[in-house]
């Protein structure tokens, strides 16, 4: 009896010690992402303008990005490094024409996806 009592407790030990060690992974794999906020227009006439200032702030630090309009993709990309805390992202187009903005991670999951019709929109996101 003594012996079927101790391993019972061996094998939960081992099921409890292998349960922390998944989670202690998927925290590893979670903080090693960057990240890319799209703002996607329809056809705009070629005179409007389409921008947008972003900062990001990481653990120790922040950065702002201009980033302009590409009219072969009708987009404004906004690319991470590695961890960030928080984007802040100031977007302005000409017209208030409807735009699909999606913040995807760089293992290609959609995080954040909604569709705004304003001249100017500040979008926020907290990691």
């Amino acid at each position: 009896m003594k012996n079927i009592f101790l391993t019972l407790i061996a094998i939960l030990s081992l099921v409890a010690c292998s349960s922390d060690d998944d989670s202690e992974v998927a925290e590893m794999t979670n903080a090693n992402l960057s990240y890319k906020l799209v703002y996607t227009t329809g056809v705009l006439p070629s005179y409007y303008v389409v921008r947008a200032g972003n900062t990001i702030t990481y653990e120790d630090s922040f950065e702002f990005k201009e980033v302009g309009y590409d009219e072969d993709t009708r987009t404004v990309t906004v690319e991470t490094d590695l961890n960030p805390v928080k984007i802040e992202s100031n977007f302005y187009i000409e017209g208030g024409s409807e735009v699909n903005i999606k913040l995807i991670s760089s293992e290609g999951n959609i995080i954040d996806e909604q569709t705004i019709s304003e001249v100017n929109y500040t979008y926020n996101h907290n990691f």
